[in-house]
């Protein structure tokens, strides 16, 4: 026997055959989903005697409410009405509302609630610490493209070399000193700050000329007017400390050596600018991600922290609490008479008949997987090897309701192929069967099956009939792997014809069939099936 493979054609014709089943299986399913609907939705209409009660119990569970809870109800309120809310609620008046409020909604939130807010705390004063910084900071301002910077190259000159060193130290001090950089700050109005970045002192390669000790003052700034009036400070200042060093240490010169301004291009500056960004964005980010993240009441806390009064999610949208309360509002207003009364929905019908349709296909795929009897669509001669001498079809089946829906779908799998009635094929049955029997030159044959009924027993009747005028005797043997009497008179023919019911007789049985023939080299002309 040649293994059955499942047929994807075959397959849809039997899904298709099915098609009584299916529409009763989604009625069954539309039914009972949509019964559930039903009183899924009785709940919902309450009549207007509990939704008094309701009404009056409304009062006494409002004080029930945590000082969170209240808020939240009256924040979109005026203010007048939250704080008359507020007050309500501590039953007492109170000389500092905010403190009060404070106080309570520390007692009110987790030890894990209040540390989060400490963490957004923090980090929101780092940021706005260097974002200050950053607005104060002429090197964070500045144009690495358009930078000016003037140098300043001053000689000390004394008697002798150590003597011309220890004074360019002194004025070292002086160019670093506090006093220098303030006045600087007054009179250009730069930060001190600010000014520490952009004004520097370094030592020159000039020191080596004889009796000169040299040091080099470098101003930055995108402005070449501000460079220049900076550079203006520092000489005019180092002229008058060389006043009073003359009179205290002594003669000695002072000069400047060497002024130079030009525009450079700094990459380092624009390192440290993106460093800053880089860092300032990831501060926002830690405390904004958090504070997205707070509850209601943490809001409430976080906003009397920092803005001193009440006030909740500014990244929520403004309609949302508005319409949660807009729809209490409408809800409470809502007369018995308009109330939603019990129904169906319609959703639910549809999904009962998608979910019964699905159910049923998978038991139809089950049943067609696991089937082990013979179909109507089977070949004999694929299966087995044997000549198929007809196929019998079913009279009961144009007698079923809505029949030619049958026919149709059959039409489906035969395509151009002639369909015969069953009296048609039961004749072109019988006549091969005949041609067959009268070449063989046969005597005695064996009509042989499992479960002869209806059309094949029919059959079998017939081709008795038919054949007795020829002196041809027939042996109808029905169970024959079954019945020892139908085994026992298989002995007395000379070949034999399947006949065999779909859907009654298992793939197995027919094998069986044809091992026994060919154990007891009896003869097969051939097979047929019958519907």
């Amino acid at each position: 026997m040649r293994e059955k493979e499942i047929n994807l054609v075959d397959f849809m014709i039997e899904i298709l055959m099915h098609w009584r089943g299916m529409i009763l299986m989604m009625l069954l399913g539309a039914m009972l989903l949509g019964s559930f609907s039903y009183v899924r939705s009785l709940p919902r209409h309450q009549p207007q005697d509990e939704k008094t009660e309701e009404t009056d119990t409304s009062t006494d569970l409002e004080e029930e409410l945590t000082l969170t809870d209240t808020i939240k109800k009256y924040l979109t309120s005026s203010s007048e009405d939250l704080e008359a809310a507020i007050r309500i609620w501590f039953g007492k008046d109170l000389p500092d509302l905010n403190a009060a409020v404070k106080e309570q909604l520390q007692k009110e939130l987790t030890e894990e609630q209040l540390t989060k807010i400490d963490y957004v705390l923090y980090y929101e004063a780092l940021y706005n610490d260097k974002k200050s910084f950053q607005d104060e900071s002429v090197m964070q301002q500045l144009d690495i493209d358009s930078i000016q910077r003037c140098e300043l190259i001053f000689g000390v000159t004394a008697d002798d070399l150590e003597r011309a060193y220890n004074l360019e130290k002194v004025y070292e001090d002086f160019i670093k000193s506090s006093e220098l950089i303030s006045m600087m700050s007054q009179k250009s109005g730069i930060s001190v700050s600010a000014l520490g970045e952009i004004f520097w002192l370094s030592r020159s390669s000039s020191e080596l000329l004889s009796g000169t000790d040299t040091f080099k003052v470098s101003i930055l700034h995108d402005d070449e007017n501000i460079c220049q009036g900076l550079a203006d400070m520092v000489i005019e200042y180092i002229e008058d400390k060389h006043q009073l060093m003359t009179e205290q240490r002594g003669p000695h010169e002072v000069s400047l050596l060497s002024r130079s301004m030009g525009k450079i291009s700094k990459l380092s500056i624009l390192s440290k600018q993106r460093e800053m960004w880089s860092t300032m964005l990831s501060l926002q980010n830690n405390y904004v991600s958090r504070k997205k993240a707070f509850s209601e009441g943490e809001w409430y806390y976080y906003n009397l922290l920092t803005n001193g009064k009440i006030a909740g999610n500014p990244y929520a949208k403004p309609s949302d609490s508005q319409k949660q309360n807009e729809d209490s509002a409408q809800k409470d207003d809502v007369s018995p008479v308009s109330d939603t009364t019990p129904g169906i929905s319609l959703k639910y019908v549809v999904i009962g008949m998608i979910l019964a349709l699905f159910l049923y296909l998978f038991i139809i795929f089950i049943k067609y997987v696991l089937n082990k009897k013979l179909r109507s669509t089977d070949q004999l001669a694929e299966l087995y090897h044997i000549s198929q001498l007809g196929i019998i079809s079913d009279s009961k089946r144009k007698q079923k309701a809505f029949g030619a829906i049958d026919q149709a779908i059959l039409s489906l799998h035969y395509g151009n192929e002639h369909k015969l009635s069953p009296e048609e094929s039961m004749n072109l049955a019988m006549a091969k069967s005949k041609l067959a029997i009268q070449k063989n030159g046969l005597k005695a044959i064996g009509l042989i099956g499992c479960g002869l009924k209806g059309p094949a027993l029919k059959y079998c009747e017939k081709m008795q009939d038919a054949l007795k005028a020829a002196d041809i005797k027939v042996f109808i043997l029905n169970n024959i792997l079954y019945d020892a009497e139908a085994m026992e008179a298989l002995m007395q023919v000379d070949s034999v014809i399947l006949v065999e019911t779909a859907g009654v007789t298992l793939y197995t049985e027919i094998a069986q069939e044809l091992e026994l023939l060919q154990r007891q080299g009896i003869p097969l002309l051939g097979g047929i099936i019958a519907e």
